[in-house]
C-alpha cells in the first residue's frame, strides 16, 4: 500500500557509471561512461577510451567502455571523442586508449 507521506525510502548508492550512447549511419553504439570521483566546477579531466572488457580505474578522468559497438574503430573512436567534448567537462586532446577486445 502506497504511503506518500512517508519518508523516502533509500535507493541504490549513487553510481558513477552512466549509460549513454551515439548513432553511426544509424546504428546505435552503446557505452558507459565514468565520471570521476569528484568533479569540481570549471575544470576539465582527461578521457580514456578502453576497448578491452574491463575498464582502467582513474578516479581522475572520464572512461568510456564500448559495450555494444559496430562501427570500425576508425570511426568509433573519433565520433566518442567529439560526443564526450561536447557534452563533458574533458580535455580537449587525443583520448588515451586502452588494448582492444580479444
Amino acid at each position: 500500500k502506497a504511503e506518500p507521506w512517508a519518508p523516502p525510502v533509500e535507493g541504490p548508492a549513487d553510481t558513477r557509471d552512466r549509460p549513454d550512447s551515439i548513432l553511426i549511419k544509424g546504428v546505435q553504439q552503446t557505452f558507459i561512461v565514468r565520471v570521476p570521483s569528484k568533479l569540481d566546477a570549471g575544470k576539465k579531466y582527461p578521457l580514456v577510451i578502453s576497448r578491452s572488457g574491463t575498464p582502467p580505474v582513474d578516479d581522475n578522468a572520464f572512461v568510456v567502455s564500448l559495450k555494444k559497438t559496430y562501427a570500425p574503430a576508425d570511426k568509433l573512436l573519433p565520433a566518442i571523442t567529439r560526443w564526450m567534448e561536447a557534452k563533458y567537462p574533458v580535455e580537449p586532446s587525443e583520448p588515451k586508449k586502452t588494448a582492444a577486445k580479444k
